[in-house]
Protein backbone atom coordinates (compact mmCIF):
# COMPACT_ATOMS: atom_id res chain seq x y z
CA UNK A 1 0.00 0.00 0.00
CA UNK A 2 1.21 3.77 -0.61
CA UNK A 3 0.21 4.98 2.81
CA UNK A 4 3.17 5.10 5.54
CA UNK A 5 1.02 2.71 8.32
CA UNK A 6 1.88 -0.88 8.18
CA UNK A 7 -0.46 -2.58 6.09
CA UNK A 8 -3.19 -4.88 7.67
CA UNK A 9 -4.15 -9.04 7.21
CA UNK A 10 -7.19 -7.80 5.05
CA UNK A 11 -5.20 -5.40 2.94
CA UNK A 12 -1.84 -7.73 2.44
CA UNK A 13 -4.28 -10.34 1.07
CA UNK A 14 -6.51 -8.09 -1.00
CA UNK A 15 -2.75 -6.97 -2.39
CA UNK A 16 -1.73 -10.18 -3.31
CA UNK A 17 -4.59 -11.09 -5.13
CA UNK A 18 -4.21 -7.51 -7.14
CA UNK A 19 -0.71 -8.48 -7.85
CA UNK A 20 -1.55 -12.10 -9.03
CA UNK A 21 -2.55 -12.78 -12.60
CA UNK A 22 -4.88 -14.63 -11.83
CA UNK A 23 -6.84 -11.00 -11.81
CA UNK A 24 -6.39 -10.16 -14.45
CA UNK A 25 -8.17 -13.39 -15.82
CA UNK A 26 -11.24 -12.40 -13.99
CA UNK A 27 -12.84 -10.46 -16.98
CA UNK A 28 -12.20 -13.57 -19.58
CA UNK A 29 -13.95 -15.73 -16.83
CA UNK A 30 -17.00 -13.55 -16.62
CA UNK A 31 -17.58 -13.58 -20.02
CA UNK A 32 -17.21 -17.27 -20.48
CA UNK A 33 -19.62 -17.75 -17.31
CA UNK A 34 -22.69 -14.94 -19.28
CA UNK A 35 -22.12 -15.43 -22.40
CA UNK A 36 -25.12 -17.26 -24.01
CA UNK A 37 -28.44 -16.52 -26.29
CA UNK A 38 -29.34 -13.19 -25.88
CA UNK A 39 -26.72 -12.06 -23.38
CA UNK A 40 -23.89 -10.78 -25.48
CA UNK A 41 -24.09 -7.44 -24.03
CA UNK A 42 -24.22 -8.07 -20.46
CA UNK A 43 -21.49 -10.18 -20.77
CA UNK A 44 -19.32 -8.20 -22.44
CA UNK A 45 -20.22 -5.42 -20.59
CA UNK A 46 -19.72 -7.11 -17.06
CA UNK A 47 -16.33 -8.33 -18.44
CA UNK A 48 -15.33 -4.52 -19.99
CA UNK A 49 -16.60 -2.90 -16.58
CA UNK A 50 -14.52 -5.48 -14.20
CA UNK A 51 -10.95 -4.74 -16.70
CA UNK A 52 -11.46 -1.40 -15.46
CA UNK A 53 -11.70 -1.79 -12.26
CA UNK A 54 -8.85 -4.02 -11.88
CA UNK A 55 -6.60 -1.05 -14.32
CA UNK A 56 -7.94 1.75 -11.47
CA UNK A 57 -7.58 -0.75 -8.37
CA UNK A 58 -3.91 -1.58 -9.51
CA UNK A 59 -3.52 2.12 -9.69
CA UNK A 60 -4.63 2.63 -6.04
CA UNK A 61 -2.57 -0.39 -4.69
CA UNK A 62 0.51 1.21 -6.49
CA UNK A 63 -0.04 5.15 -7.42
CA UNK A 64 2.45 5.50 -10.10
CA UNK A 65 2.94 1.97 -11.32
CA UNK A 66 2.92 0.94 -15.17
CA UNK A 67 0.40 -0.78 -16.81
CA UNK A 68 0.47 -4.50 -17.18
CA UNK A 69 0.24 -6.45 -20.21
CA UNK A 70 -2.72 -8.14 -19.48
CA UNK A 71 -4.39 -5.29 -18.28
CA UNK A 72 -4.61 -3.31 -21.41
CA UNK A 73 -5.26 -6.27 -23.40
CA UNK A 74 -8.09 -6.93 -20.98
CA UNK A 75 -9.88 -3.33 -21.76
CA UNK A 76 -8.63 -3.11 -25.67
CA UNK A 77 -10.47 -6.37 -26.13
CA UNK A 78 -13.82 -6.21 -24.45
CA UNK A 79 -13.87 -2.38 -25.43
CA UNK A 80 -13.26 -3.92 -29.01
CA UNK A 81 -16.17 -6.57 -28.07
CA UNK A 82 -18.58 -3.96 -26.97
CA UNK A 83 -18.08 -1.81 -30.34
CA UNK A 84 -18.84 -5.15 -32.33
CA UNK A 85 -21.36 -5.74 -30.83
CA UNK A 86 -23.34 -2.53 -30.95
CA UNK A 87 -23.21 -2.56 -34.81
CA UNK A 88 -23.01 -6.17 -35.58
CA UNK A 89 -26.00 -8.09 -37.00
CA UNK A 90 -28.18 -10.58 -35.83
CA UNK A 91 -26.42 -13.01 -37.41
CA UNK A 92 -22.83 -11.73 -35.99
CA UNK A 93 -24.04 -11.54 -32.47
CA UNK A 94 -25.41 -15.46 -32.71
CA UNK A 95 -21.86 -16.26 -34.29
CA UNK A 96 -20.25 -14.35 -31.05
CA UNK A 97 -22.97 -15.97 -28.86
CA UNK A 98 -21.60 -19.37 -29.95
CA UNK A 99 -17.87 -19.05 -30.42
CA UNK A 100 -16.81 -16.25 -27.96
CA UNK A 101 -15.43 -18.90 -25.53
CA UNK A 102 -13.16 -19.89 -28.27
CA UNK A 103 -12.58 -16.41 -29.35
CA UNK A 104 -11.27 -15.47 -25.63
CA UNK A 105 -8.97 -18.18 -25.43
CA UNK A 106 -7.20 -17.56 -28.76
CA UNK A 107 -6.88 -13.89 -28.10
CA UNK A 108 -5.44 -14.78 -24.64
CA UNK A 109 -3.00 -16.98 -26.22
CA UNK A 110 -2.21 -14.45 -28.54
CA UNK A 111 -1.53 -11.77 -26.12
CA UNK A 112 0.98 -14.24 -23.80
CA UNK A 113 2.47 -15.16 -27.16
CA UNK A 114 2.91 -11.44 -28.22
CA UNK A 115 4.14 -10.52 -24.31
CA UNK A 116 6.74 -13.01 -24.80
CA UNK A 117 8.10 -12.22 -28.48
CA UNK A 118 8.66 -8.43 -26.71
CA UNK A 119 10.48 -10.06 -23.90
CA UNK A 120 8.36 -8.99 -21.70
CA UNK A 121 6.10 -12.50 -20.29
CA UNK A 122 3.28 -11.52 -18.93
CA UNK A 123 3.91 -13.16 -15.74
CA UNK A 124 6.91 -10.97 -15.31
CA UNK A 125 5.49 -8.07 -14.55
CA UNK A 126 3.63 -9.49 -11.33
CA UNK A 127 6.07 -11.79 -10.47
CA UNK A 128 8.55 -8.33 -10.08
CA UNK A 129 6.18 -7.43 -8.03
CA UNK A 130 7.19 -10.22 -5.73
CA UNK A 131 10.74 -10.15 -5.07
CA UNK A 132 13.64 -7.82 -4.45
CA UNK A 133 14.43 -5.58 -7.53
CA UNK A 134 17.87 -7.27 -7.59
CA UNK A 135 16.42 -10.47 -9.03
CA UNK A 136 14.41 -8.89 -11.67
CA UNK A 137 17.31 -9.43 -14.06
CA UNK A 138 18.15 -12.77 -13.30
CA UNK A 139 18.69 -15.08 -15.88
CA UNK A 140 16.76 -17.60 -13.89
CA UNK A 141 14.02 -15.75 -12.46
CA UNK A 142 13.42 -14.62 -15.99
CA UNK A 143 13.63 -18.24 -17.84
CA UNK A 144 11.25 -19.48 -15.27
CA UNK A 145 8.81 -16.39 -16.01
CA UNK A 146 9.03 -17.54 -19.56
CA UNK A 147 8.14 -20.53 -18.94
CA UNK A 148 5.47 -19.57 -16.72
CA UNK A 149 3.64 -17.93 -19.72
CA UNK A 150 4.97 -20.25 -22.28
CA UNK A 151 2.67 -22.73 -20.24
CA UNK A 152 -0.09 -20.43 -20.22
CA UNK A 153 -0.35 -19.80 -24.05
CA UNK A 154 -0.32 -23.57 -24.30
CA UNK A 155 -3.35 -23.87 -21.95
CA UNK A 156 -5.18 -21.37 -23.80
CA UNK A 157 -4.33 -22.83 -27.12
CA UNK A 158 -5.61 -26.48 -25.90
CA UNK A 159 -9.23 -24.73 -24.64
CA UNK A 160 -9.25 -23.05 -28.00
CA UNK A 161 -9.08 -26.51 -29.67
CA UNK A 162 -10.82 -28.64 -27.23
CA UNK A 163 -13.98 -26.03 -27.69
CA UNK A 164 -14.13 -26.02 -31.16
CA UNK A 165 -13.76 -29.39 -31.35
CA UNK A 166 -16.86 -29.57 -29.02
CA UNK A 167 -18.56 -27.10 -31.17
CA UNK A 168 -17.87 -27.55 -34.74
CA UNK A 169 -17.60 -31.12 -34.86
CA UNK A 170 -19.67 -32.82 -31.43
CA UNK A 171 -21.78 -30.13 -31.95
CA UNK A 172 -22.32 -29.94 -28.25
CA UNK A 173 -21.14 -26.26 -26.73
CA UNK A 174 -22.14 -27.78 -23.20
CA UNK A 175 -19.53 -30.87 -23.43
CA UNK A 176 -17.73 -30.70 -20.07
CA UNK A 177 -14.26 -31.10 -21.53
CA UNK A 178 -14.96 -29.32 -25.08
CA UNK A 179 -17.30 -26.12 -24.48
CA UNK A 180 -15.24 -23.41 -24.93
CA UNK A 181 -17.57 -21.37 -22.39
CA UNK A 182 -20.67 -21.85 -20.46
CA UNK A 183 -22.84 -20.99 -23.21
CA UNK A 184 -25.90 -22.91 -24.02
CA UNK A 185 -27.63 -22.79 -28.08
CA UNK A 186 -30.96 -23.32 -29.20
CA UNK A 187 -31.61 -26.82 -30.28
CA UNK A 188 -30.57 -27.24 -33.92
CA UNK A 189 -33.79 -29.46 -34.77
CA UNK A 190 -35.88 -26.59 -35.06
CA UNK A 191 -35.67 -23.78 -37.81
CA UNK A 192 -35.33 -20.22 -37.46
CA UNK A 193 -36.97 -17.42 -39.30
CA UNK A 194 -35.86 -13.79 -39.65
CA UNK A 195 -37.15 -11.50 -36.75
CA UNK A 196 -35.94 -13.66 -33.74
CA UNK A 197 -39.20 -16.08 -34.83
CA UNK A 198 -38.66 -19.50 -33.93
CA UNK A 199 -40.58 -21.80 -36.36
CA UNK A 200 -41.74 -25.55 -34.56
CA UNK A 201 -44.10 -28.11 -36.25
CA UNK A 202 -46.33 -29.43 -34.13
CA UNK A 203 -49.42 -31.55 -34.78
CA UNK A 204 -52.48 -29.92 -34.42
CA UNK A 205 -56.16 -31.46 -34.35
CA UNK A 206 -58.29 -31.14 -37.81
CA UNK A 207 -60.99 -28.33 -37.22
CA UNK A 208 -62.99 -29.76 -40.06
CA UNK A 209 -66.46 -30.76 -38.21
CA UNK A 210 -67.34 -33.49 -41.16
CA UNK A 211 -64.02 -34.89 -41.56
CA UNK A 212 -65.08 -38.88 -41.74
CA UNK A 213 -61.44 -39.29 -39.83
CA UNK A 214 -61.93 -36.41 -37.47
CA UNK A 215 -61.11 -38.84 -34.77
CA UNK A 216 -58.11 -39.81 -35.67
CA UNK A 217 -56.93 -37.95 -38.54
CA UNK A 218 -54.14 -34.62 -37.39
CA UNK A 219 -52.40 -32.40 -39.82
CA UNK A 220 -49.39 -30.72 -39.57
CA UNK A 221 -49.41 -27.17 -39.00
CA UNK A 222 -46.89 -24.72 -37.88
CA UNK A 223 -46.79 -22.40 -35.50
CA UNK A 224 -44.50 -19.62 -34.40
CA UNK A 225 -43.18 -18.67 -31.22
CA UNK A 226 -41.24 -15.79 -30.45
CA UNK A 227 -37.90 -16.65 -28.57
CA UNK A 228 -35.16 -15.14 -27.63
CA UNK A 229 -32.21 -16.12 -29.90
Amino acid sequence: MASGRPETAAEGRLSRLLGSPVIGMTPWIAMSVLVGPGRYELAVGVSLALAVAIVIAGRIRSPGASLKILEISDVVFFAAMAVIGIFASPGMHRWLESYSGELSNIALMVIALGSMAVKVPFTLQYAREQVPREFWDNPRFLRTNYRITGAWAAAFGVAAIAGAYGDLVLHDANNLWTGGSSKSRPSSSRSSSPGGIRRSCVRVPCGNAVCPARRNHRSAACSFRRRAI
